[in-house]
């Protein structure tokens, strides 16, 4: 059912940008909270080829700020793969790494 515009119970304006930047999990910054967060210090492509440089902790992919990798596990020849990128095809047998 609709209601008419003028016996509409009025809107609440918005919180301001202080609430919003705390919310319910803490924090501060005012407006500067609300932007987009600050990418991870340590980023690695999708993927790379040396199948010996395997991810280290603290690593995320560049391009979704993943954490997960994989690289085949009998016969690794392609390095390692970020796992939401480039997910590995069904049934390949697979090593994990969780940075």
């Amino acid at each position: 059912m609709m209601v008419p515009p003028e016996t509409a119970a009025p809107i609440a304006p918005p919180a301001d940008a202080e609430d919003l930047a705390t919310g319910p999990w803490g924090g501060s910054g005012g407006a500067a909270a609300l932007t987009a967060p600050t990418p991870p210090a340590r980023l690695r492509a999708p993927a790379w080829a040396d199948t010996a440089a395997a991810p280290q902790p603290g690593e995320r992919c560049s391009t979704c700020w993943g954490r997960w990798w994989w690289s085949e596990r009998d016969a690794p020849r392609r390095g390692w793969r970020c796992w939401c990128c480039i997910p590995a095809p069904a049934g390949l047998g697979v090593r994990e790494c969780e940075t």
